[in-house]
């Protein structure tokens, strides 16, 4: 474990560009308001430097830098920056580095989850994921001799981790993206899991450090978890939301929840979080979640 006195010495590493602006100033104004003080790296593609850094003007912890990748990395339907999120594992200045999703409305600190992850032994500390290895992976991943074994193993959500920075690691991590970058879904989620894997794993945080959009657990009167994820497909307040062949649309997601749990979806609920927090409106927000 890193020395005690380094527990709330952890920054935050972001990666989007311009089409997120609407949801990346919501989680900022977040991050900001529970932990000010604490840098925030946001990468973005270097076309895109000046327009976010003009944006980032009104909050100083916010430094822009160009995504830069090491190789050319596939990334099928989604966005190329999803590998920027590896570039946290060289942010040794740190005692961990926070890699987050903009996608996310959060609700407390997340310092507990910090202070958990430290005294564990593990690189990566992360909450459950909805697929397991198997679905992260193409047919053609080793030749197709090895995807069967991954059925049944548990993935953690690379949308929000905790990361004790290693260069090791990275050098690992790239060699794993180089070598089957073309053979995973989830790109960058697959890669983490099979490194994780290898390394002998990663520390779960549980629900207590993320939900997903579809959780029951969102029905409870008080947000059970510090961060709820909205991947994909997202609801209308977030902005737009880009179209993938391997996802359902928004309305099917909504009915499977009332089919699930026989309660409406708590929409009204989450667009009202989530305006007070684009709107800097975060006064109440420590007390209302405790």
């Amino acid at each position: 474990m890193r020395p005690a006195e380094r527990r709330d010495d952890f920054g935050f590493v972001l990666a989007f560009d311009p089409g997120y602006l609407r949801m990346a100033t919501a989680l900022v104004r977040s991050l900001v308001h529970f932990h000010a003080g604490h840098p925030i790296r946001v990468y973005t593609m270097a076309e895109h430097t000046g327009a976010l850094a003009a944006w980032a003007r009104p909050f100083r912890e916010v430094e822009v830098v160009p995504y830069r990748p090491v190789h050319a990395l596939s990334f099928g339907e989604w966005h190329p920056l999803v590998w920027a999120k590896l570039e946290a594992f060289t942010a040794e200045e740190s005692a961990c580095q926070v890699v987050l999703d903009v996608d996310q409305i959060l609700y407390r600190s997340l310092s507990g989850c910090v202070a958990e992850a430290l005294d564990s032994s593990k690189i990566i500390s992360a909450s459950p994921d909805i697929t397991d290895l198997r679905g992260h992976v193409l047919p053609s991943f080793a030749g197709g001799k090895e995807r069967d074994a991954l059925a049944g193993v548990p993935c953690f959500n690379a949308g929000a981790m905790v990361v004790r920075p290693s260069r090791a690691a990275y050098r690992e991590l790239i060699a794993l993206a180089r070598a089957h970058h073309a053979d995973v879904r989830l790109p960058e989620q697959a890669v983490l899991n099979l490194w994780a894997r290898q390394a002998g794993g990663h520390h779960d945080l549980g629900e207590a450090f993320m939900l997903g959009p579809w959780s029951p657990r969102l029905l409870e009167p008080v947000v059970p978890s510090c961060l709820v994820h909205f991947w994909t497909p997202r609801p209308p307040f977030f902005g737009a939301s880009p179209l993938r062949s391997s996802e359902p649309a928004w309305e099917e997601c909504l009915r499977a929840f009332v089919a699930e749990t026989g309660q409406g979806y708590p929409l009204e609920r989450f667009e009202r979080d989530f305006l007070r927090r684009l709107h800097g409106d975060l006064a109440e927000e420590g007390a209302r979640h405790a």
